[in-house]
């Protein structure tokens, strides 16, 4: 491949496969990411080949790309050309970056999901490039279009670029804290923008973690972990809250805390009624039935009805330790028309049924796992 330009100047010629690395060269209003040469040479790599460049001043650049024609290095057992070993991932992703989903075969072995708002699409398929195999993946190309991915899908974790068109993402972030169905995510900002005042804005708007382009992608994927490590601790945290009945007040504590303070008001009031799980419950929390399951399977590892099932066993417990009601009327009470099913429910839970419990209740777990 060979243009005529004006050439590359011979100090930024070893630095043009630098991740993110620029030059003031071509033509006049056409900038790049860094992006598109850095990727180009590491799928070349990949795939066992190499890329050559040569430039003069005034005569224009040359690249060569040299490719293996031969299959003989291969393994006759690692050699499967089909149809679907020849799409790539990043390959998968240009055809899918439309439809927000990056495709993948194995996305439905993944257990957590991270969406990526990039309007640069060089820089969304690096990005998709270290993440894939890792997590399932999801793609926006502004603020605006994130938050709608967002609320449907209820990602684990975002990773955002500030400088976008319709709603950067400074704005896009303080639109995520304000909206109760997706408030919990936490957020990754890149921008190349990496001043302290930016830094500052970005986490007064409430991003989590803050990176300066160009990032390493070994620090990227830690501050992935640490997040999403710090996620599961604090479902530990709200489960316990839930199941203690712990209630705060909204004004002096963050925005997760106070969703489960009504939360667990709204549920624990209504342990009795069965008809009230889930869809009434979802309905005075203002979100979906769907929104709701996403948000408490994120926050605390439960769905909702699994949720409200140990919190009425876990009620009953408490009750045939005060032995002032039977068994039936604590069933009753606690959510169960159907006796048979509470007793199976309570041995699935604790080990032993409700009468046996009432006989020797030290002997036997004192909430369920």
């Amino acid at each position: 491949m060979k243009d005529s330009g004006d050439g590359i100047a011979p100090q930024a010629l070893a630095h043009i496969f630098e991740l993110y690395y620029t030059t003031a060269s071509g033509n006049a209003g056409h900038t790049g990411s860094g992006i598109g040469l850095a990727l180009s040479k590491r799928l070349v790599e990949e795939m066992g080949g190499t890329v050559t460049v040569e430039s003069a001043h005034g005569k224009g650049t040359e690249f060569a790309i040299t490719l293996p024609v031969s299959d003989a290095q291969i393994p006759p057992d690692e050699l499967d050309i089909t149809e679907t070993s020849i799409a790539s991932p990043v390959s998968c992703i240009v055809a899918d970056i439309e439809s927000h989903e990056f495709a993948s075969e194995a996305a439905g072995n993944w257990h957590k999901t991270i969406l990526i708002i990039e309007d640069n699409r060089d820089v969304a398929h690096y990005i998709s490039t270290i993440l894939d195999g890792k997590y399932s993946l999801l793609y926006a190309k502004d603020g605006s279009e994130g938050l709608q991915v967002a609320e449907h899908h209820i990602p684990d974790l975002i990773i955002t670029d500030v400088m976008m068109p319709v709603k950067d993402g400074y704005a896009f972030t303080a639109d995520l804290r304000a909206s109760l169905p997706v408030q919990h995510i936490p957020v990754i900002m890149l921008t190349a923008r990496g001043e302290t005042d930016d830094r500052l804005e970005g986490l007064k708007a409430g991003a989590d973690a803050y990176l300066s382009k160009p990032f390493d992608e070994r620090e990227l994927t830690v501050r992935i972990k640490q997040l999403l490590d710090s996620r599961a601790m604090l479902m530990k945290t709200y489960t316990n809250a839930l199941l203690d009945g712990v209630l705060v007040n909204s004004a002096d504590t963050d925005h997760n805390m106070a969703f489960i303070s009504r939360l667990s008001i709204m549920v624990s009031s209504h342990l009795d009624d069965e008809a009230y799980f889930p869809e009434t419950l979802a309905a005075n929390m203002c979100l979906s039935r769907s929104q709701l399951n996403r948000k408490m399977k994120a926050m605390t590892g439960h769905t909702i009805s699994s949720f409200v099932m140990r919190m009425r066993l876990d009620k009953a417990q408490q009750m045939l330790l005060k032995r002032d009601k039977n068994i039936s009327e604590i069933a009753y009470s606690c959510g169960f028309s159907d006796l048979a099913y509470f007793s199976r429910s309570f041995k699935e839970t604790f080990g032993c049924t409700p009468s046996q419990f009432l006989k020797n209740p030290k002997q036997h777990n004192t909430k369920p796992e």
